[in-house]
């Protein structure tokens, strides 16, 4: 993902100078046609408005609306620069937690059941693991020995398992587990789309979040409750049932 990060810099510094009218989607019309082209010739002297900015990595492309350019950084901000001056306009995070409309007590709440969840999962993997390293050696032990370990191991494993059980029972807020992501994608992958209004951006998370252009969040949804992060399938089911 970071790999990719520079090319998303090279976009936000041509992209001003590139297009003359607003690009409001990915590759403009989806097939990287722009219009009376101006593409920068000195680098130097023209890229330098943007070139100071340190920005975070997105596979997505950036958008130009009204001479503002609008682009993702991981792992779920929306963010607006002024495509003058490089100024930086507004900058929105779309945490997931925050999404499902609970409160920063709610959040940190979710937030240590969410860790408390995944070492019970380090743990159960480990015991795993450990189970089979035994049976791998259990040539080499003798029977009473390779039982006492065995029964050792497994009563640990059960252990964790009815802890890890118990913990999703008393969790109030639910599977609130952001979804994992490919290192080579984050949550961040879709180029936000605008109608000239508003600017509309699909996460990875599961959710879709709408700004106006001045920074205000005019409204969102989380989707569904994903295990992976895959824009692609949520939209797709989205698209389906509306």
């Amino acid at each position: 993902m970071k790999a990719l990060a520079p090319l998303t810099l090279t976009l936000l510094l041509i992209l001003p100078h590139f297009a003359q009218a607003d690009v409001l989607s990915w590759r403009n019309d989806g097939q990287g046609i722009y219009a009376d082209v101006n593409p920068p010739l000195d680098w130097e002297a023209e890229s330098a408005t943007l070139s100071s900015r340190s920005f975070e990595e997105s596979n997505a492309s950036p958008i130009l609306i009204d001479g503002k350019v609008i682009f993702h950084e991981e792992p779920s901000s929306l963010v607006c620069v002024d495509s003058a001056t490089g100024e930086l306009l507004w900058k929105r995070s779309n945490e997931f937690l925050s999404l499902l409309g609970l409160s920063d007590e709610e959040v940190e709440a979710a937030k240590a059941t969410m860790e408390e969840s995944e070492r019970l999962d380090r743990e159960i993997a480990r015991k795993l693991y450990e189970m089979d390293r035994l049976m791998r050696s259990r040539k080499n032990m003798s029977t009473e020995d390779f039982q006492k370990r065995n029964d050792e191991i497994l009563g640990a494993y059960m252990e964790l398992g009815e802890v890890k059980e118990e913990l999703s029972k008393n969790d109030p807020y639910g599977n609130t587990v952001t979804p994992a992501a490919h290192p080579s994608n984050g949550y961040t992958s879709y180029t936000p789309v605008s109608d000239g209004e508003f600017v509309f951006s699909c996460l990875g998370t599961g959710a879709v979040v709408a700004y106006d252009l001045e920074g205000n969040r005019v409204w969102h949804k989380v989707l569904m409750i994903l295990t992976t992060s895959s824009a692609d399938l949520f939209l797709l089911f989205w698209l389906m049932e509306n």
